[in-house]
């Protein structure tokens, strides 16, 4: 078995001299070829000659004991920084390979919200006219699902302006059924009357300085705002005919503008999944919407056709309404939409918009009377309002309140207590009853008067 030898260098010390100490404690009878126990003497003439080889062969020794000790070291330092290069290149471009897969969905987000953007602000001003039907599950008929028309007018011009005025079915007070209820005791008078079936208007309206809207009563005021930019003021039914197919039903409610929807209403970007292009046309964003603390998967889908001007055509939250893993996923609610180009612009024809609660569902077919073109203003304007005279004007927006226009007053309408209308009964059947004894009495005479003639 071979001794091994190594060396340990000094920065700045003698290095034959430690490869000569390293030499002679690892080999101490080397240079005494013949030998080391017997004394140079005894070699005889072999003595010098001895001595002279071994010196050369040790000084030959610790020469390249040095030289390869210093190759090995700096073959060992070379092969570190090869391998720390290699290793930081590999760390380096996987984690950027990681990152980019992990900011892909992001990334394709950002895309596709910059597309609905601008495929929307193409849509520069618009009117259409909006027939559709509205169905839920009526708590007052034990639960049945109704359905109404319903009749809607929209118009917009730029983020600024917009109209909307929807007719729906409703409820109104039938006022030929008023009738005051006597009460002896009471301190005032009650007035109790049926209730009807009828066509209920709600306007509103803003130009990018006020805002109104009228809900549809003949009596009371009209207040005009200050106009909230990027929100619609709230109004039942009212919704951004631009952001048709993004509705779920609480942004409906809340009659969200297409800027809130985009900006504020959807989740964060970071809950995003994963982005759908298994179709190339119509790229689907799914984010994990689910209860933790439940246990209940949710998540969100939007459909983006990315060929048609990023034109929102559906929106999908589904869930499981069971924790195991191969539970059927329920859709929750659902909105879709259709839309076609006119003119040079994309504008959607035929929306859908259902939830599973209350079974609500409404469907809308709209015709465009114009896109992209000049808007009067008036449209925009209370005075556009189909208002009656009994309705007064109060304007707000500059923080008093200022009448526009002062309401007239209806005609009076006379209510009749029971007893009035038993005494008017009475004095009716009276006066019959006085017409028919003259028109007898006048009977009887003429009788007479015939008889005695004869």
């Amino acid at each position: 078995m071979g001794r091994s030898c190594s060396a340990r260098f000094v920065p700045g010390g003698d290095a034959p001299q430690a490869a000569d100490d390293v030499f002679r404690s690892k080999f101490p009878g080397f240079l005494f070829a013949l030998g080391a126990a017997k004394k140079p003497t005894e070699f005889g003439k072999y003595s010098r000659l001895h001595s002279l080889s071994a010196s050369l062969f040790g000084s030959l020794l610790k020469v390249d004991l040095w030289r390869y000790q210093t190759m090995f070291r700096a073959g060992i330092r070379r092969q570190c920084c090869v391998s720390l290069f290699l290793v930081t290149l590999l760390v380096t471009f996987g984690g950027a390979c990681w990152k980019a897969t992990a900011q892909q969905p992001t990334q394709d987000w950002g895309f596709l919200l910059a597309g609905m953007r601008k495929g929307r602000s193409a849509l520069r001003s618009g009117s259409c006219r909006i027939n559709g039907t509205k169905s839920y599950a009526d708590n007052s008929q034990n639960g049945n699902v109704v359905t109404h028309p319903v009749k809607i007018y929209a118009a917009f011009e730029g983020d600024a302006k917009y109209r909307f005025d929807l007719e729906v079915e409703g409820w109104i007070v039938d006022q030929s059924t008023a009738k005051s209820a006597d009460d002896p005791d009471a301190p005032t008078k009650a007035i109790t009357a049926s209730m009807r079936k009828a066509s209920l208007l709600t306007c509103y309206c803003r130009n990018g300085m006020k805002e109104a809207r009228w809900m549809g009563t003949d009596s009371g005021n009209i207040y005009v705002d200050a106009n909230r930019q990027g929100s619609l003021r709230p109004t039942p039914g009212c919704f951004d005919v631009r952001a048709l197919g993004l509705y779920h039903v609480v942004a409906f409610n809340d009659s969200d503008s297409l800027d809130k929807l985009l900006l504020e209403d959807l989740p964060a970007a970071e809950r995003i999944t994963k982005v759908d292009k298994s179709d190339p046309r119509v790229w689907t964003v799914v984010w994990d919407m689910s209860d933790r603390d439940r246990g209940i998967p949710s998540e969100w889908q939007i459909s983006i056709d990315v060929e048609h001007e990023f034109t929102p055509v559906r929106f999908c939250q589904r869930t499981k309404f069971e924790q195991r893993k191969d539970a059927p996923w329920s859709v929750a609610q659902e909105s879709i939409a259709r839309w076609e180009l006119l003119k040079d612009a994309w504008v959607p024809v035929h929306s859908e918009l259902s939830s599973l609660a209350n079974h609500l569902h409404y469907s809308f077919d709209i015709t465009w009377e114009s896109v992209n073109k000049p808007i009067d203003g008036d449209v925009f304007d209370w005075q556009g309002f189909p208002l009656p005279r009994t309705i007064g004007v109060v304007d707000n927006s500059l923080g008093q309140a200022i009448f526009l226009r002062e309401p007239q007053s209806p005609p009076l309408v006379a209510v009749e207590s029971d007893a009035s209308r038993i005494f008017k009964w009475v004095a009716e059947i009276s006066g019959l009853v006085v017409v028919v004894l003259l028109i007898w009495r006048f009977h009887v005479w003429r009788s007479r008067a015939l008889a005695r003639n004869a």
